[in-house]
C-alpha cells in the first residue's frame, strides 16, 4: 500500500540487520522515524519476532520498504528473513504500551496476560527526544479506563473498601475483584491472549496494537 502515514508490522529480522536498513532509509529521508522492540516467543508460539512502528517522510511504498528489509537466511537460503503485511497505526500509545506488554494495558484490553514484559530501555530507536516526545502524547487513563482503580491498589486500598469509596463499580465486582487477586498473587506472568491470537497464524492485524486477532483486516491499497 502507499501511505503517507506511521504504519506497523511484525519482523523476523535479526535486530543489528534491521537497524542497518531502517537507519539507511532514515539517512535516504524515505524514512522520519522508526522504533522497534524485540520480543521474546510467549508460551503459544515458536519464534521470536520483532514489533515494528514506521513514520514516512512523505509518501511511501510499504511493499518496496519491506522489500528493503529482507534479510538473507543463511539456515534456508531460499527464504529470507522478512516482515508480515503491514498495516495502519492508528495509535502510538496502543503499540507502545502493547510493546511493552504493560500490565495494567493487557488487562484493560481483553483481560490478556504475558509470560514476558519489556521497558522503554528495550527499544531501539531513530531519534531518543521524538521517542520522549511520542510518549508523552499517551493518554493513559484512556489506555487504561479505570486508572483510579490501579492507583488505589498501589496505595494499598483493599478491594473492599475500593466499592464503600465508589472506585468500583458495584455491577462490575466480579471483574474488578479478578484484577485485584491476579494483580496481588502475581498471576499475570503467562500468556492468555483472549480473544487475541498468536503472531504464528494468519496475519490478521489488531490496527491499534499490531497484535494479529480472529478477523482479518485487508490492506487498504488506496492512497492515503
Amino acid at each position: 500500500m502507499k501511505t503517507s502515514k506511521p504504519f506497523t508490522t511484525i519482523s523476523y529480522n535479526t535486530p543489528d540487520y534491521l537497524k542497518a536498513q531502517l537507519d539507511d532509509l532514515v539517512q535516504r529521508n524515505i524514512l522520519y522515524f522508526y522504533a522497534f522492540v524485540w520480543h521474546y516467543r510467549e508460551e503459544d508460539e515458536s519464534k521470536d519476532h520483532i514489533h515494528l512502528l514506521l513514520h514516512p517522510n512523505g509518501q511511501v511504498d510499504t511493499d518496496k520498504i519491506l522489500k528493503h528489509l529482507e534479510e538473507f537466511d543463511p539456515a534456508v537460503p531460499d527464504k529470507p528473513l522478512r516482515c508480515r503485511p503491514p498495516h495502519k497505526c492508528n495509535s502510538f500509545g496502543d503499540w507502545y504500551l502493547y510493546g511493552l506488554h504493560d500490565v495494567k494495558y493487557l488487562l484493560a484490553h481483553g483481560y490478556q496476560t504475558r509470560k514476558y514484559h519489556y521497558s522503554k530501555e528495550d527499544f531501539f530507536v531513530s531519534d531518543d527526544d521524538e521517542f520522549v516526545d511520542l510518549i508523552h502524547t499517551i493518554d493513559y487513563k484512556k489506555m487504561y479506563g479505570n486508572q483510579t482503580f490501579f492507583q488505589a491498589m498501589e496505595d494499598g486500598v483493599t478491594i473492599f473498601d475500593m466499592v464503600k469509596q465508589g472506585i468500583i463499580p458495584m455491577q462490575q465486582y466480579g471483574q474488578y475483584a479478578r484484577f485485584f487477586f491476579d494483580l496481588s498473587n502475581g498471576a499475570l506472568n503467562q500468556t492468555f491472549r483472549g480473544e487475541h491470537i498468536g503472531h504464528e497464524d494468519p496475519p490478521k492485524f489488531d490496527p491499534k496494537t499490531g497484535e494479529l486477532l480472529p478477523e482479518e483486516i485487508s490492506n487498504d491499497k488506496k492512497e492515503d
